[in-house]
């Protein structure tokens, strides 16, 4: 009895840790970023495997979808996405991410750029802009990792205070952060001498503890179109010139209609005007022949009287 009793003690008591571990919220660590900033890699690196294509694509980047990688050692949810920078690819891609962003939980939003000489590409604050202003939060929070600095880069940014400058220079619109950090270069990698990236125990926090979270229902994710305000405004540009010339065109017209319907009037008047006259004509015509008539009658009758005026 003893031992029936402690075999349904451990059963329940397996029971409860698996479904305590199936219901612990899965939190899903979100790469985005235009193509060729490291994102794969990154995941590729973390995971210790080979799961998402990365390295050098010619024409964009080599990841076309939304796709989920599950750390088999938890409930950590690796999600990497397509870049937003090709404009042949870009509606596509901005479905992807959406698609990313309605996993409904909670997040760990990494937005990985190319170091690029320490310069901030328009393009790579586009992209932030877009993705953020798709969530429909109030307070954003999330992160930023500028990847495959070289030396000079790294010994750049510790000098005085130029990692806050270049944090400044990453404001995208209304959305800044100051949780960036920094991958060095790895020729070893990038030359495919090596397959992954070894991180420093600080950037591994970073990735998996330290870095700012947030939690992110299905339903506040707008439509995520993937052009930015400007390009919005340039388009609403060409549309209103498209439409002044379409005004203009309607107007000329419009102006040659009522010319023509004015010329058409015009000789339609003098057209009548023209019948008129000639009724006129004819009546004149008919009462000076009448006239006439009565001239030659009284002639004729003072001849037989004798009269005559010649």
């Amino acid at each position: 009895m003893k031992f029936i009793t402690l075999l349904w003690f451990l059963g329940l008591s397996l029971f409860n840790i698996n479904s305590y571990s199936a219901n612990l919220e899965k939190e899903y660590v979100l790469f985005v970023g235009n193509p060729g900033g490291g994102k794969s890699k990154i995941i590729n690196s973390l995971l210790q495997k080979e799961v998402a294509k990365s390295g050098l694509s010619i024409g964009g980047g080599l990841t076309k979808e939304c796709a989920l990688y599950p750390n088999p050692n938890g409930n950590i949810v690796y999600i990497d996405t397509p870049g937003l920078d090709d404009v042949n690819t870009r509606a596509d891609a901005a479905k992807e991410i959406e698609k990313a962003l309605k996993q409904n939980g909670k997040y760990r939003i990494f937005f990985v750029i190319d170091s690029n000489g320490l310069k901030t590409r328009p393009a790579d604050l586009d992209t932030m802009k877009i993705i953020l202003d798709a969530i429909n939060l109030t307070n954003i929070e999330y992160n930023i990792i500028v990847n495959k600095l070289t030396k000079e880069e790294l010994s750049e940014v510790v000098k005085d205070n130029n990692a806050i400058k270049l944090a400044k220079s990453l404001k995208a619109g209304k959305y800044h952060t100051y949780n960036i950090r920094f991958i060095p270069m790895d020729l070893n990698v990038l030359q495919g001498n090596k397959n992954f990236i070894d991180f420093e125990p600080e950037m591994m926090e970073f990735l998996s503890q330290s870095s700012v979270s947030i939690h992110i229902p299905q339903n506040c994710i707008r439509t995520l179109d993937g052009e930015s305000q400007e390009e919005k405004l340039e388009k609403a540009r060409k549309e209103l010139e498209r439409l002044a010339e379409v005004n203009e065109q309607v107007r000329k017209r419009t102006e040659e209609a009522k010319r023509q319907a004015q010329e058409e009037s015009d000789k339609e008047t003098a057209r009548f005007r023209a019948e008129q006259a000639l009724v006129d004509y004819r009546a004149q015509v008919m009462a000076g022949g009448n006239d006439y008539m009565g001239m030659k009658s009284d002639f004729k009758r003072e001849k037989n009287n004798g009269c005559s005026i010649f």
